[in-house]
């Protein structure tokens, strides 16, 4: 018998056939188009540590701000008294001269405000620096002094080298002083000669000696200043640039001396007068004789500076090394390189806690290399 079996096959559960063999059709995919590739600069990288100064190197300090002058102090009868003093003690280089003093302006026209001071000597290896201040209206000057141990006194072992004055002092003596220091520091000398007699000519001479110093003054208002400086040695050829500067320091010495130097901690408003001194006097480290005050401020800057004076110090350690390649024999050299280097590197290291002076080991050191080296990571400028 045979079986009929039927099947039913309805529209929405019809299965397709599949020939054996055969993949099954796949969907198509629509194609992506790539992103085109950035055109703008990489990304920032953040600079490598610079161990100088790991924040930013420091921005210049702000000049301030002096005016201009119409009118001038007047200091004649002072002006008469220093004229006749300054004249007597000039050492004529010709026979027959005339030492002709007069004077130029003192523009502080107002109460000074502010004394600044700087005295040394080469020989005896000293350096002071001297601030007085006063608010308008007071009776006295604050008064700090900042100076080192020279060659010929005494520093317990352990002891700063820096020594510090403090205190007050009447404004009616320190302006007495000034009565005679401000027309000093404006004196103007010249020696004129006579007309030579018939067939000849007059005799000449000159003075010198080996004891060199150095003197600065900077006087200010508020609004004006009244500067001078001398670093070098006396003798009949200077006299006009340092005569009137010696009689400003007669005048005005012994008051701040009054004052004595002695160990202690300088106060962070210490340390910024040190600074500002420090920067003024940078530009003249290199001039003729200034040798000893360039060593002094660097020396009193590993106690006294901040990272503010990088910069500068990095200026001391390429005249140096510029001074060591300029000598003609090997030598020579290196004795240049040891007396210029040395105390710089020293100074850089205890500002920034960087010390490359020895290696892994402890072992000292090239200078030089090490001079380089820290010119080249120090001269690196970290963006703002």
């Amino acid at each position: 018998m045979r079986v009929f079996v039927a099947v039913l096959l309805l529209g929405g559960c019809a299965v397709p056939s599949v020939t054996p063999g055969r993949t099954a059709p796949q969907a198509a995919v629509p194609a992506v188009a790539p992103e085109p590739a950035s055109r703008g600069p990489a990304p920032a990288r953040p600079p490598p540590p610079n161990r100088c100064w790991p924040d930013a190197p420091p921005k210049p300090r702000a000049t301030a701000k002096v005016s201009g002058h119409d009118t001038c102090a007047d200091h004649r009868l002072a002006e008469a008294r220093l004229a006749k003093k300054i004249a007597k003690q000039y050492d004529r280089t010709v026979a027959g001269s005339v030492v002709d003093v007069t004077f130029g302006c003192d523009p502080l026209t107002s109460e000074v405000e502010e004394v600044i001071a700087e005295t040394g000597s080469g020989h005896g290896g000293g350096l002071e620096l001297w601030r007085a201040r006063r608010k308008s209206g007071e009776p006295d000057f604050e008064v700090v002094g900042l100076g080192n141990h020279g060659y010929y006194s005494h520093r317990p072992e352990g002891q700063s080298p820096v020594r510090i004055a403090r205190g007050r002092i009447s404004a009616a003596l320190l302006d007495k002083a000034l009565t005679t220091a401000r027309p000093a520091l404006a004196v103007q000398i010249r020696e004129i000669e006579p007309p030579p007699p018939p067939n000849g000519m007059w005799g000449r001479s000159f003075s010198t000696s080996s004891g060199n110093f150095h003197l600065f003054f900077q006087l200010s208002d508020g609004a004006h200043e009244l500067s001078r400086h001398y670093t070098g040695y006396p003798g009949s050829s200077d006299q006009p640039r340092y005569l009137g500067l010696q009689e400003a320091w007669a005048a005005v010495g012994p008051v701040l001396e009054a004052l004595p130097l002695g160990p202690g901690e300088a106060s962070t408003d210490e340390r910024d007068f040190f600074v500002t001194a420090f920067l003024r006097a940078a530009p003249r480290f290199d001039d003729d004789f200034a040798w000893w005050v360039r060593d002094r401020y660097v020396a009193l800057a590993e106690y006294l500076g901040t990272r503010e004076l990088v910069p500068a110090l990095l200026g001391v350690l390429e005249s140096g090394l510029a001074e060591g390649q300029s000598q003609a024999t090997d030598e020579r050299q290196r004795e240049v390189w040891k007396r210029r280097l040395e105390q710089p590197l020293a100074t850089l290291s205890r500002i920034t806690g960087w010390d490359p002076r020895r290696n892994d080991t402890g072992q000292e050191r090239d200078l030089v290399a090490v001079a380089r080296e820290v010119l080249a990571e120090c001269a690196v400028k970290q963006p703002p």
